[in-house]
């Protein structure tokens, strides 16, 4: 009986555990931080003869701050004063790591072919400013004091412990000058923070490698090489940057030095984050997420989910007082590529080289291991969605119908607040002449969703290939609008009014 109670006890702690959700953590790496002259513009105000990036970020922020650890490959430097430039040298203002905090950022990389643009100085000063700032940070150092510190980095979260190594194949050709380190890809230094990583007691150990070759989808053989010697050695996940495109993920069986076999997960390239890139394939990058699991028996961890999130780089040109505004925006691209209500008010062009970049990183990735995370305008923009949405209906509509026509919506009787029952048909025209209305209740890839709650459904396709699912056939707005709220309470929150003229859509 007493061995039973004990048994129930340990049960019950486990459960504990398992109910708190201390025994899992996601951890989210992202791409290339750039910063090259048009952004360096872009972001100086010259009222105040200062600079800000924090609107980079803003429409990114919401999904990173999801993970549990979030770590960034800065591709920069941060001198502390001017000159302030881009390629070849990148020398970024200060506050770029300020704002990097601000999206929700934990821990950034800093080995990378660019780490000597600034000289020692600007390596010390990089690392004095985004350690001051709160941020876990590794792959340079002041001196070799300092990377017994910090290499490998020790990231604790949620009862795990993840070491965090970082190295870079090369520096441009500008010689590291002692007694500052910037950690190359070399067999014995790794094995050494491999095994400092093991007696530590590391849940996971990650290697960030700065590697490849530029703007080629594929990972060439010394990547290739690389990984494989550092999945032997003990690495659990490798993560690539340099190639400033998406390059695929893939699975390595590891073979340990202890004659155990492992699987271990390698993404070649998660191409930039935000840049200046101008191409479909530079403009997107990847967001990689990765769901570490123990196991509560065993207290064995596991990645036990790769999921990846394509990034757009979307370039806003406005103007404003007679002069050209542009605006730099990481933003999540599978969200604002089926986002109907352009809630960013995007032009045809860049709204075409978004689609174009989604689909091409998609390509790249197809039969990786890691499978797409699908975000929506709703999950980016919260509590202020719904107001953005009606006011590009509104707008849309302003542009594209008579004036009555709004007058008539804004005078709509309350919505119905009873069971959706098979649209009406109350107002219905069968002739090919006339303004008529629909309500779209979705935009997906198939034209074969079927567990939706409507009948008499129709579907249309789109330029971009999306299919549009709409409910209703109404010449009347004032049945339109009945419609839109029944169909609202459904749980369908971004459907809306599609307008027809002659059969021709009009938005």
């Amino acid at each position: 009986m007493y061995m039973f109670k004990m048994l129930a006890v340990v049960w019950w702690l486990l459960a504990g555990l398992t109910a708190a959700g201390q025994d899992n953590i996601t951890l989210l790496f992202a791409g290339d931080v750039m910063n090259n002259k048009p952004q360096l513009t872009a972001a100086y105000r010259p009222a105040t003869d200062t600079y800000d990036y924090h609107t980079c970020f803003q429409y990114i922020k919401p999904v990173i701050e999801e993970a549990d650890v979030a770590i960034a490959n800065l591709e920069l430097t941060l001198p502390g004063k001017p000159p302030y430039t881009g390629f070849p040298l990148f020398r970024t203002p200060d506050v770029m790591a300020n704002a990097l905090q601000y999206a929700g950022f934990d821990a950034l990389v800093t080995a990378n072919n660019h780490a000597n643009d600034s000289g020692p100085e600007g390596v010390l000063h990089t690392i004095e400013v985004v350690r001051g700032l709160g941020f876990l940070q590794t792959g340079t150092f002041k001196d070799s004091s300092d990377r017994k510190l910090h290499c490998p980095l020790l990231i604790e979260k949620n009862g795990f412990t993840i070491a965090l190594l970082n190295y870079t194949f090369h520096t441009n050709g500008i010689n590291t000058t002692p007694p500052v380190i910037v950690s190359r890809i070399d067999r014995k230094q790794i094995a050494a923070d491999v095994a400092a990583a093991q007696n530590l007691a590391a849940d996971l150990i990650v290697a960030f490698f700065h590697w490849g070759e530029e703007y080629k989808n594929t990972e060439n053989a010394y990547q290739r090489e690389w990984a494989q010697t550092a999945a032997n050695l003990g690495v659990d996940l490798v993560i690539g940057a340099h190639p400033h495109v998406v390059q695929p993920v893939k699975m390595l069986t590891a073979k340990r030095p202890d004659g155990t076999q492992k699987q271990v997960p390698v993404a070649y390239s998660l191409g930039n984050f935000i840049s200046n890139a101008i191409s479909t394939n530079t403009s997107v990058g990847l967001m990689l997420q990765t769901r570490l699991t123990r196991d509560t028996l065993t207290c064995h961890t596991t990645v036990s989910e790769m999921r990846y999130l394509p990034v757009w780089r979307y370039l806003e040109t406005k103007v404003a007082n007679k002069r050209i505004k542009n605006t730099y925006y990481a933003l999540p691209a599978s969200a604002f590529g089926a986002d109907t209500m352009n809630l960013l008010q995007m032009a045809p062009a860049p709204f075409k080289q978004l689609t174009d970049a989604l689909a091409l990183a998609r390509r790249v990735l197809q039969g990786s291991i890691a499978a797409e995370k699908y975000t929506t305008v709703k999950q980016v923009f919260g509590k202020e969605w719904e107001n953005l949405a009606c006011n590009a209906l509104e707008n849309r509509q302003q542009k594209q119908q008579p004036r009555a026509l709004i007058a008539t919506l804004k005078s709509a009787e309350p919505p119905i607040t009873g069971a959706l029952s098979e649209p009406s048909t109350e107002n219905a025209t069968s002739t090919s002449t006339g303004k008529t209305y629909k309500i779209q209740f979705m935009a997906c890839r198939t034209a074969n969703l079927t567990n939706h709650p409507f009948d008499n459904v129709s579907i249309e396709k789109n330029e971009q290939g999306w299919y549009r699912y709409l409910s209703g056939n109404f010449t009347s707005a004032s049945a339109a609008q009945k419609h839109l709220q029944k169909v609202k309470l459904k749980g369908y929150d971004q459907a809306f009014i599609a307008m027809y003229e002659n059969n021709r859509r009009l938005n």
